[in-house]
């Protein structure tokens, strides 16, 4: 689940993830994030902090509710925030929300593939040799 207000944002992660073998379902606020987390299960969630004032919570306040109190069946999922804020100061705050991992923008894509391993949605690249 990508949860995004700035639709180029959200599809730049889109198609970072499809090219990645990752499918990806797009919400532009913390209501309809939550809707389709009621409806179903997901293996991960990736927030922009800054949700637009269409947005009930923001991206840190979801993810506490996320870790908190999580939806449907089965425990939470990952909770992977996004920011365009400096590393440091919502790396922390992500943090005290309970996140899983943090993600600045723009993407680096070394950084997003290291947390899509870390999360098992991409398998770690096979060593040579190694079946």
């Amino acid at each position: 689940l990508v949860i995004d207000p700035h639709p180029l944002a959200a599809e730049e992660l889109h198609a970072r993830q499809q090219a990645l073998g990752v499918q990806t379902v797009p919400a532009e606020h913390s209501s309809e994030a939550i809707a389709l987390l009621l409806q179903s299960p997901f293996d991960a969630v990736f927030t922009e902090v800054d949700l637009g004032p269409e947005s009930l919570l923001d991206g840190l306040a979801l993810c506490r509710q996320l870790k908190r109190q999580p939806l449907g069946a089965g425990p939470a999922a990952p909770v992977v925030i996004l920011s365009v804020q400096p590393a440091e100061v919502d790396r922390a705050r992500g943090n005290l929300a309970g996140c899983d991992a943090y993600l600045g923008k723009p993407l680096d894509e070394e950084a997003l593939l290291r947390t899509l391993q870390h999360l098992g949605l991409v398998a770690p690249p096979r060593r040579p040799g190694r079946r």
